[in-house]
């Protein structure tokens, strides 16, 4: 396992495979081993494939399962760089609202020509924050279409520089704190500097969901909750505790939901990294079975065993572990010492 199967670098998505099964059993000398299919379409593996499995391969998109050849079968998800939210402004919403964001998965751009107001950002959790003028530093950013923008700075002038260049640009999400006048002078007044009202029409302004938000806590969750709300992306989900969870140090082990027949806590691709000491990052559908299944990892570790595991866990209501927290359903669960 390296940290770029779980992780790839900023702006690129790649599909990672994982062997489950070897002849229809969840063993065998190829179960846990990865096959990685990088944007580029070059595939870097410990399988053998012939040609035309990694043909098949390279056409995957989303998650779920796929036979490699018969008796083979593996677990694929695709992944995709961390979303990035580029925030023009650093008063007291955008501070809650850096907060906020951290916790759902966020890196965080700021930008501030105050240095007073970018080092409060640095201090919420910004992972870089830009001191300058805001059309200016919004230019030095490269164009990405999965970038999100929320501009909220301290004055109308400079939330329509930062919107002559974000609405020329491709986007997942813009949006503009104002008030529904506001809203439609910034539309007059870029449409007159040449953006298009296709282009505008795609802001959300004024921003956030509509929740009667007042203080800036709440604006700021208002806010996040309307990012939340957008289309996921492919690879969208790993909460940010797991993957700092994967970039540590010391033995550790991996549980990932592979597969599921009925129903579950957690969807497939969920992810749970249990530490020797006990603890763990992230969570697989809490209850008696998320706890059977840290005691099989802990077990693992004491134990010294390092080929891959599936472990099935029953999650019916007559399962007699089950102390009638059921949900319904069997999962498959990866454990991978790390």
């Amino acid at each position: 396992m390296v940290r770029r199967f779980f992780e790839p670098e900023e702006g690129s998505r790649s599909v990672l495979l994982t062997v489950t099964e070897t002849d229809g059993e969840e063993t065998g000398p190829f179960v846990g081993q990865h096959c990685l299919l990088a944007e580029d379409g070059r595939i870097e593996t410990s399988i053998p494939l012939a040609e035309e499995e990694k043909n098949r391969i390279r056409q995957l998109t989303g998650r779920g399962r796929i036979g490699l050849r018969p008796g083979l079968t593996a677990y694929y998800e695709q992944r995709s760089s961390a979303k990035t939210a580029v925030v023009c402004g650093a008063g007291f919403v955008a501070s809650a609202l850096i907060r906020i964001l951290r916790m759902t998965g966020y890196r965080i751009v700021v930008l501030e020509d105050r240095p007073s107001f970018g080092e409060e950002a640095r201090k919420a959790g910004a992972d870089r924050v830009l001191i300058g003028p805001f059309a200016e530093s919004l230019r030095s950013l490269p164009d990405d279409p999965d970038v999100s923008y929320i501009v909220m700075t301290r004055g109308h002038r400079f939330d329509m520089d930062c919107l002559d260049v974000i609405l020329r640009r491709p986007f997942r999400y813009a949006g503009m704190m104002s008030s529904h006048m506001r809203a439609a002078h910034a539309r007059e007044e870029m449409i007159a500097r040449g953006v298009s009202p296709e282009a505008y029409d795609r802001l959300h302004s004024p921003i956030g969901l509509p929740i009667g938000a007042a203080t800036p806590a709440e604006i700021a969750v208002s806010v996040a909750a309307e990012l939340i709300a957008q289309p996921k992306r492919p690879g969208d989900g790993d909460e940010p505790a797991v993957l700092d969870a994967l970039r540590a140090d010391g033995e550790r082990t991996l549980a990932m939901i592979v597969r599921r027949r009925g129903p579950s806590p957690r969807s497939i691709g969920t992810k749970m990294i249990v530490f020797r000491d006990g603890t763990a990052s992230g969570t697989i559908g809490g209850g008696c079975f998320e706890a059977e299944v840290k005691r099989r990892a802990l077990q693992r570790m004491q134990l010294g065993l390092t080929e891959p595991e599936v472990m099935t866990v029953d999650l019916r209501p007559d399962a007699e572990e089950n102390a009638g927290m059921a949900c319904g359903g069997v999962i498959d669960v990866l454990l991978e010492r790390l």
